[in-house]
């Protein structure tokens, strides 16, 4: 990551955590976060990975705040709809001499989190000039202004919220995250999942046939996995409380190579999410515990095929090793008896040939006195 995106990241991170740290500071409950930046936003989700140490920490710190909250919701909104709110924040400060004070503590300024502290206003006016009319914006442009008016509107659409493309790459990857499962729902809730699951639908089928671009269309497309688990969370079945709280983990992440890893993964925390949901369900443990093992079968296949195409002597050995030596009940006097008689090609009889001679001489022994055979 350079130098200036990291410098960014921290300074989005850094404001979003006294934001978050403020307002669960002044007893708020519930929250909604807007941000410019899809990136903050998806690795706050847990959708992307967050590569950098430093980034990483803060964004740890931003959660655990979060978690003092009842509810929160993280929107991101398009940049200009964000420059033009920056805008007119900017103007109405510059237009008039405005101080903070926190309700909540009333004098005491300095216990209240999110207040900064500045000077008092008197000096502000005694050590910096008012502004002029090049710095509050009154003199801009008309047709500049309109045209940032208009940006914004279009900007502005559904609250402001956008769902743009994250490229790809090393510092900006998915990150893998956990299957959601529903609990039992009883009716009231099931009618409620299922009216927010179409609302949402017809919602988002409605913004992909006006999406104006395939950019567009492609950010649709792509916020629905997260947008449907943002929306099933509520009725998602919650983890046992953990015994052991600093209990190391068992099995650390696996970085998949193929699509059979991948398998194997995903089997493998079904399995462990089958045990801790439905531990008495035997059934379902079965048949989470063959599935693991049909794929390790056919991963352990897929490496013997390689090893026979790079060294074939070396793939028979190993084969020959793991095979058990066994002994055959079978008599080797009847396999050998079986084996010539399966084995010796069939003749005609004719009993003028020399190999007939024998039939004529033992069937004159069985002859009657009279002749007759």
């Amino acid at each position: 990551m350079s130098s200036s995106k990291e410098t960014n990241a921290t300074a989005e991170y850094t404001a979003l955590l006294l934001g978050v740290q403020s307002a669960v500071h002044h007893g708020d409950k519930r929250l909604q976060i807007e941000g410019d930046s899809n990136l903050v936003i998806a690795q706050l989700r847990g959708a992307f990975s967050c590569s950098n140490t430093k980034l990483r920490q803060l964004r740890n710190r931003v959660r655990f705040a979060l978690r003092s909250l009842d509810r929160n919701q993280l929107k991101h909104i398009d940049r200009q709809a964000n420059a033009h709110a920056d805008r007119l924040a900017n103007r109405a400060l510059d237009q008039r001499r405005t101080s903070s004070e926190c309700g909540p503590h009333g004098g005491s300024m300095g216990a209240c989190l999110a207040v900064p502290t500045t000077p008092p206003a008197a000096s502000l006016s005694a050590s910096h000039p008012p502004p002029t009319a090049a710095d509050t914006g009154q003199d801009d442009d008309p047709v500049d202004e309109a045209m940032a008016d208009v940006e914004a509107e279009i900007a502005a659409r559904n609250g402001g919220e956008v769902f743009p493309t994250l490229p790809i790459g090393p510092d900006s990857a998915p990150a893998r995250q956990p299957r959601l499962r529903l609990r039992q729902l009883t009716d009231d809730e099931f009618d409620a999942a299922a009216a927010a699951l179409e609302t949402f639908a017809v919602d988002m089928v409605s913004k992909i046939e006006d999406a104006d671009s395939w950019t567009s269309g492609e950010g649709y497309i792509g916020a629905i996995p997260g947008c449907l688990r943002e929306l099933l969370q509520p009725y998602a079945m919650q983890p046992p409380p953990s015994r052991q709280p600093h209990q190391t983990r068992q099995r650390p992440p696996q970085v998949t190579r193929n699509q059979r890893e991948h398998r194997l993964d995903e089997a493998l925390d079904d399995l462990e999410a089958t045990h801790q949901a439905t531990p008495d369900k035997r059934t379902a443990v079965r048949r989470a515990r063959r599935r693991v093992g049909r794929i390790r079968s056919s991963m352990a296949q897929q490496q013997l095929r390689q090893e026979f195409a790079r060294d074939e002597a070396k793939c028979v050995a190993r084969i020959l090793r793991t095979t058990s030596a066994e002994t055959c009940p079978i008599p080797a006097s009847d396999l050998h008896e079986h084996f010539t008689a399966v084995n010796t090609p069939r003749i005609n009889f004719l009993p003028g040939e020399a190999y007939g001679e024998q039939f004529p001489s033992r069937h004159g022994r069985h002859r009657d006195p009279d002749g007759a055979a």
